[in-house]
């Protein structure tokens, strides 16, 4: 499958990107310029600076793993929620008074969710560009050690806490 976000990508929508473009979307601050270029390069092919977005596409699917089901079903989630959207605006006026509450509810749970699910996604990032950076941030907490009144030093870990003793 090909997804069609490449085009808020290019500048001129020729289904081609420039490097200067795919550096501009992807740079992400752990690969560098030089690292970007290669992989630019590599799946170019050509290295004439105008990446066929079917390329990269094709690059990208065959990488999806577990997240083709992801995306699959957030498109599926999309086109959901927009023909809901679509029905709460052509009854929301003539719908009755508690009609229109049910409404307002479904739309905040239905926002809440997302924010929720977007969330979870942020921390997961933040862990992972955490993990990858060259020189990672270690994020501890102080905990007296109630027996001995002892401080230890636990690392947290974005995608569950463990205690790892470090004195």
């Amino acid at each position: 499958a090909h997804y069609t976000f490449w085009s808020e990508v290019m500048s001129n929508n020729d289904g081609k990107l420039s490097f200067e473009e795919f550096n501009t979307y992807f740079a992400d601050g752990i690969l560098t310029t030089e690292e970007l270029q290669e992989l630019f390069y590599s799946i170019d092919g050509q290295q004439n600076n105008n990446l066929d977005t079917d390329k990269l596409s094709d690059y990208f699917s065959q990488h999806l793993g577990e997240y083709l089901n992801v995306l699959s079903a957030l498109e599926s989630l999309n086109i959901a929620i927009l023909k809901a959207m679509d029905k709460t605006k052509e009854e929301y006026q003539g719908a009755s008074v508690l009609g229109q509450f049910v409404t307002r509810f479904m739309l905040r749970e239905t926002s809440s969710q997302l924010l929720s699910l977007q969330r979870s996604l942020q921390c997961a990032m933040e862990a992972v560009e955490e993990q990858s950076s060259p020189a990672p941030l270690v994020h501890y907490v102080i905990h007296l050690h109630h027996s001995y009144d002892v401080p230890r030093l636990f690392f947290k870990n974005d995608f569950y806490t463990k205690g790892k003793e470090n004195i």
